[in-house]
């Protein structure tokens, strides 16, 4: 097949962050309104409550809305929680002190590369192949403006037993969003990442001349960077470590009535094994869990094209179209610590996607060109439009069933 999935898990993380400013000039103004000025260059609204204590009731943040250059040492996009400004002895100069909270996206480790499933460049018949795909996602939500990411997987896989099962290794890696982001800064977009590897065990149960089912498991290794949000300075807010291992069962069936039209689906389940650790301003909070989702893959093909004599150059064109099912399992989880909570404030997710491309056979090689696009999904959907080219290679021995279906 020729999938579909991005997946990965962004929270969205709630950090409080607490800032004072001190040697600030009284100027006053109309109204009950009082502004503190540093330098005539960053004003804080105040609303006086007597006793030399004046309450924070909002802050200059980017949109200027008081008047005047905003604070640049307050990052925008904040929301004020509570604050204080106090006076010297009845008079300038002044200290304030006060609260903002934001919210941050902050992908869990490996999804800003994204997660794989079975369904991505793989057939349910064991192959002996060389691989290698290449997708582009469009628009993809791990900010709020969206990321575009490049996707390369090179993997191969090997059969034994005769072809009844083999073994698939998949590297993931992309040109995507820096595992490190800074909350009062510029965000890397087009960093270099190394994603968490797949290992897949498959094995075929019922081999017939017109279908075959297989059954077989993923493990998803924890080998990409952990993810950490940090200040400009380097001060740590968050961290997450990656050492979750997913666990991927799954059914995948072949049925190929004759030698023209193909068609082919799998059902998986993806479960993390085990947490990954949170750290909150550098020290340990608890596990934080990915959501386990269930995906469910159909495709169907036709061979418009076969080529004639021994060895033709083109041997054979393909066009097929596939319909996937990508749902969450449980709501996400959510850690929480002092003025830190990490967890997606959503339900279940749900998204399908479809994917229409064809497959072009080059002798032992295929190249194969696809399109994905989300069908509805809302704030689910995890891209926009998705590119996507496979080049395999193949070697040893092939059946009828491997020479009717494809990837």
């Amino acid at each position: 097949m020729i999938g579909d999935n991005f997946g990965g898990g962004t929270t969205r993380s709630a950090i409080i962050r607490s800032f004072s400013f001190t040697g600030l000039a009284g100027v006053a103004a109309s109204g009950t309104h009082f502004y503190t000025v540093d330098n005539k260059t960053a004003r804080i609204a105040l609303q006086p409550n007597g006793g030399g204590f004046y309450s924070i009731e909002d802050y200059n943040d980017a949109s200027g809305r008081l008047g005047g250059p905003p604070l640049t040492s307050v990052p925008a996009g904040g929301t004020l929680v509570s604050g204080i400004t106090t006076d010297n002895d009845g008079g300038a100069p002044y200290t304030s002190q006060f609260d903002v909270k934001y919210y941050v996206d902050v992908p869990t480790p490996g999804s800003t590369i994204g997660r794989l499933k079975i369904a991505e460049n793989t057939s349910p018949i064991p192959r002996d192949r060389i691989l290698f795909g290449y997708s582009y996602f469009s628009n993809v939500p791990l900010t709020a403006d969206g990321v575009n990411v490049h996707r390369f997987t090179p993997g191969f896989e090997k059969t034994f037993n005769d072809g009844l099962a083999s073994i698939e290794l998949k590297v993931p890696m992309a040109i995507t969003m820096g595992s490190t982001m800074v909350q009062d800064g510029g965000m890397d977009l087009s960093a270099g990442e190394f994603g968490n590897l797949g290992l897949t065990y498959k094995r075929l149960v019922i081999r017939r001349d017109r279908w075959a089912a297989s059954v077989g498991i993923t493990a998803a290794l924890p080998t990409a960077d952990d993810t950490r949000l940090v200040l400009a300075d380097g001060t740590p807010l968050i961290e997450i470590q990656n050492e979750a291992v997913h666990l991927e069962p799954f059914l995948g069936i072949l049925w190929t009535p004759n030698d023209r039209f193909f068609a082919q689906g799998f059902l998986q389940w993806d479960i993390a094994a085990n947490g990954n650790p949170v750290l909150a301003g550098g020290t340990y909070v608890e596990d934080l869990h990915d959501t386990p989702f269930q995906y469910v893959d159909i495709g169907v093909g036709y061979w418009t094209y076969r080529g004639h004599g021994r060895h033709p150059r083109l041997s054979g064109v393909a066009l097929t179209a596939e319909l996937h099912w990508n749902r969450s399992l449980m709501e996400t989880d959510i850690v929480s610590a002092g003025n830190f909570q990490v967890g997606q404030y959503s339900s279940n997710i749900e998204v399908f996607n479809l994917t229409l491309g064809a497959h072009i056979e080059l002798h032992k090689t295929v190249v194969t060109v696809g399109y994905a696009v989300p069908l509805g999904g809302g704030m689910d959907r995890q891209f926009d439009g998705e590119l996507r080219v496979m080049v395999n290679r193949n070697f040893g021995r092939q059946s009828r069933l491997t020479r009717t279906t494809l990837y």
